[in-house]
């Protein structure tokens, strides 16, 4: 697997496995009628980065938008969903 492969299937990968995951724990924390899920997003994934880092990009907004889906279909069930958008410090946009 070319090393442009791997990058895009990792990135791909981001939104798919947070959606799972809020599969999986989400069926618990309906039972218990309360729960939290916190996601960690990039900032890159609401700004355009001048790298270019399109597959990455595009899967930080897929992460962001999947979280504000999960939180307004969970919220009236006591679920709160949390999102964290990181930016390192030094690099300008």
């Amino acid at each position: 697997m070319a090393t442009s492969d791997r990058g895009r299937a990792g990135s791909e990968l981001s939104p798919v496995f947070a959606y799972e995951l809020g599969q999986a724990f989400g069926a618990g924390m309906l039972e218990r009628g309360k729960g939290a899920l916190i996601h960690i997003a990039s900032i890159d994934g609401v700004s355009a980065n001048p790298m270019e880092t399109y597959s990455y990009q595009a899967s930080k907004a897929g992460l962001i938008h999947l979280t504000r889906r999960m939180a307004l279909q969970l919220a009236p069930e006591r679920i709160d969903l949390g999102l964290a958008m990181l930016q390192l410090r030094g690099i300008s946009r």
